[in-house]
């Protein structure tokens, strides 16, 4: 009888040491590209609301891109490759401001430099005679010194901040030096309370719209002031400004929707700024009624 439990254990211990080779087996397939994706989704974090000059992420996002590649020409299971793309997606959401971005260090130098004169640009009168940009401004490059309140931004916070949205907008034709750099365009988010929202939609099962009847949330207009500045001279060369309302129509809740979201008109705000870069930093396009020499 004892033979025979040792007999039929046999299998049983076979069975453990296959599966426990097995899952060695794995755990040695996926370690290193797990640690690669880890890595990787800290570096896109790291960059994914933009950087001030102040404070340069450590890893530049290409690095980030090499360990998504190797992870993807792995052996690793399907669902680590999964979370890869995802990482990839979000690190090539915008190529040129990626490119910008690893080519940061030339500036590092002149990063003093580039602080006094956005400074000094923001002290200086709108000029009497605009220099109006009608066509394609090369050598430019965009920074925030003063981000929207809803970002809740620090009063002593750097005034050289580079926002992913609006580097993107001057897209491969941004300065990648300093020596490349012409024209610094320095923009100023405002926000200012325009009157107030009635909440009275129920916004959740359960939740009667009368319990909120009476409450009043805060209606907001924001602004954006654009410097364009001769980073040769240091002079003031263009101002433009831009406003935009909440629009009244738009019920805010108090279950939902986050109120430090950002408002209806900031995203058209924004919008028309980028519209505005993007248009200012593309090369004119030859004219196809023209005769082609």
């Amino acid at each position: 009888m004892r033979n025979l439990r040792y007999f039929l254990a046999i299998p049983i211990l076979l069975y453990m040491v296959v599966a426990s080779y097995f899952e060695d087996s794995k755990y040695e397939r996926n370690r290193a590209p797990k640690e690669n994706v880890r890595q990787a989704s800290s570096i896109a974090t790291m960059w994914a609301k933009g950087f001030s000059a102040s404070n340069v992420p450590s890893m530049p996002p290409s690095a980030g891109l090499t360990l998504i590649r190797k992870t993807l020409e792995s052996k690793a299971d399907e669902e680590v490759k999964t979370e890869a793309r995802k990482i990839e997606k979000q690190l090539n959401r915008y190529p040129a401001y990626v490119q910008f971005a690893d080519r940061i260090s030339a500036f590092r130098d002149d990063f003093d430099r580039m602080r006094a004169v956005v400074v000094h640009g923001l002290k200086q009168p709108k000029p009497a005679n605009q220099k109006i940009f009608t066509n394609f401004v090369p050598g430019c490059l965009i920074v925030t010194a003063r981000q929207h309140d809803s970002l809740k931004p620090d009063p002593e916070a750097d005034v050289l901040m580079f926002e992913p949205d609006m580097i993107e907008a001057l897209g491969y034709n941004a300065a990648q030096s300093p020596t490349e750099l012409k024209t610094l365009v320095v923009l100023e988010f405002i926000r200012a309370e325009d009157g107030e929202y009635h909440v009275v939609e129920d916004v959740k099962k359960g939740i009667k719209a009368k319990n909120f009847e009476g409450i009043k949330l805060p209606a907001y207009a924001h602004g954006c002031r654009a410097y364009v500045i001769d980073y040769a001279t240091g002079k003031v060369t263009l101002v433009r400004e831009w406003y935009e309302e909440d629009p009244e129509s738009r019920k805010l809740s108090l279950l939902g929707q986050s109120r430090t979201s950002e408002p209806d008109g900031y995203a058209k705000l924004r919008k028309q700024v980028t519209d505005w870069i993007r248009k200012m930093s593309s090369p004119p396009q030859p004219d196809p009624k023209s005769p082609v020499s």
